[in-house]
This record gives C-alpha cells, structure tokens and sequence, in this order.
C-alpha cells in the first residue's frame, strides 16, 4: 500500500512544479509525436530499452511514461533511472500508477522524477497544445487533485487547439474492476 493519501502526493507535486515551472516543447513543425506507455513494471520486462531506441528513432518529440514503471521497489526505481535516457537526446514525463506507490515506492518515484500532477505545453507554428498528467495511483484524484484539474480547464483549456489527460487509471470507468 501507499503510505501518503493522493492529496499528499498533490501538495507534494505542486510544490516541485513551483519549483521548476511549466515545461514548454516547441517544435518548427505542426506534425509531431510523442510516445506513449504504460504497465512497463520494470524488472520483468525489457522493452523499455527498446521503446526509448524506437522514440529516439522516430524522432518523437517526448514519451510519457503513465504508471506502473516499477514495482514500487527501490532496485526497479534504480533500474528504471539506469535506463532512462538523458533528457539531452528525448523529453520524458512520468506518471505514477498503483505499483509505483507500494513499498514507499511514492519515495523513490518522486527522487525520480519529481512531480505526478502537472501539465506541459507543446507548441508549433500553428498552434498549442495542452498535456495534462494527473496522479491516479491510488485510484483517486483526491480533492485537491480535482479542484486543480477543473480550474486548470475552466481557466486555460480555451487557450489551446488540443487538450490530452494522462492518467494511469480509468476515471471514466463506471463500475469498480
């Protein structure tokens, strides 16, 4: 289990995002891409490797890395920092899901990677776009969490051409799994 509540984990992920502010990708084309993955539980899976080569390859812009990374322990958070890449040669944002939390894992992930709710920009010469992650890991937004997302889109959505949620978890699942 997790040892913090999703409105800890939020304060906690606003207070670095204070830190180091909103992350802004410009690119001089209007096409661009950006990986996407999930579920990797790093430690009995070795594809990550190879989905970094192939988004390196392929030239996406970022990959957003949405939870489950790990197991939630320190050597699959140390395995995972071994295997990222440098940001110099590609863009990564982070997600926590379910199993990154367990065994303290909320610790390691965030001396990874800092914050588990933000948002990032991604403009072109035609347009903007919006990314939003947000922190689903322990299966709810929290209050805080959802007070942030809802003003988030009622002050700033009209502002961009696209607006994407990431998140580890379904929140338009109607019935528990």
């Amino acid at each position: 289990t997790s040892y913090e509540t999703a409105d800890e984990r939020f304060e906690q992920s606003m207070e670095y995002n204070r830190q180091q502010g909103i992350t802004e990708l410009s690119t001089p084309i209007d096409f661009y891409q950006l990986f996407v993955m999930g579920d990797s539980h790093l430690g009995s899976s070795q594809n990550l490797s190879v989905f970094f080569a192939d988004a390196i390859r392929e030239k996406s812009l970022a990959v957003v890395l949405a939870g489950d990374l790990t197991t939630g322990q320190k050597s699959g958070f140390d395995e995972l920092a071994a295997t990222l890449p440098s940001t110099d040669s590609l863009n990564y944002f982070g997600l926590a899901g379910n199993h990154d939390i367990y065994f303290d894992g909320w610790q390691h992930y965030r001396a990874l990677f800092g914050s588990s709710t933000y948002f990032f920009v991604v403009t072109t010469p035609a347009a903007r776009d919006l990314f939003i992650c947000l922190d689903t890991s322990g299966g709810t937004l929290g209050e805080l969490q959802l007070e942030w997302f809802t003003t988030l889109l009622a002050e700033q959505r009209d502002a961009y051409r696209h607006c994407i949620v990431v998140t580890h978890n379904n929140l338009l699942r109607l019935r528990p799994t």
